[in-house]
């Protein structure tokens, strides 16, 4: 019992849910041998939290890859597509920008043919429009799959916190300071200092007389 206990300490300060759950499991089922029932409903209790914790930190793990994986995939079939239409927009104009410069060598004169150029030329002047679009549109689906990309990082979900003291539970049932579990879960720095109102509280009379003053 002592190096369980060792154990679930161990597994707390190193953050294996996986292993505290284990040492939970031994304890309760050693206790409800050999007593007292108390002890083995209390670390039935912690049994049964820590498997719950881990079971949804891996649910919400895997439904988070899921949803992430489906997003760039549709993100990457929707800038192939772009891709595809782009050449072919592409090929279009090389193809009109050619006929166009044929027609021109010809030296066709007539008023039918002039007209006929300036619609085709209103045509390529729409091509190019259209390649610049469709140029936009994939430039902002990349900016967009990057964010994504860099949003897997960052903190989501509800965060139980204390409302006296502002610790934060994680998923182990341990209270943190918010400093230190936000440091752990993001990229995030914190810098302290004492606020106005604070530095009153905590050190008035010497906070006064050096305003005085």
């Amino acid at each position: 019992m002592q190096y369980l206990n060792r154990a679930v300490v161990l597994a707390k300060q190193v953050n294996a849910p996986d292993q505290l759950k284990k040492s939970y499991e031994t304890l309760y089922s050693i206790y409800d041998k050999i007593g007292p029932m108390k002890k083995a409903y209390q670390y039935y209790q912690l049994y049964s939290e820590a498997k719950d914790s881990l079971m949804n930190s891996h649910e919400s793990k895997k439904i988070a890859d899921i949803v992430i994986n489906h997003e760039i995939i549709q993100k990457q079939r929707v800038i192939e597509l772009l891709e595809k239409e782009k050449t072919i927009a592409n090929l279009n104009l090389e193809k009109q920008n050619l006929q166009t410069k044929v027609l021109y060598a010809i030296g066709i004169l007539s008023t039918v043919m002039i007209l006929f150029l300036y619609s085709y030329n209103r045509r390529i002047h729409k091509n190019k429009i259209l390649v610049e679009q469709k140029n936009h549109e994939l430039n902002l689906l990349n900016e967009e799959l990057n964010l994504k990309v860099s949003e897997i990082q960052l903190l989501s979900g509800l965060l139980p916190i204390c409302a006296n003291c502002k610790k934060i539970r994680d998923d182990n049932g341990a209270w943190e300071q918010m400093e230190l579990y936000i440091t752990k879960h993001s990229e995030a720095k914190f810098s302290h200092g004492i606020c106005p109102d604070c530095m009153k509280s905590l050190y008035g009379k010497v906070f006064t007389k050096q305003k005085e003053t």
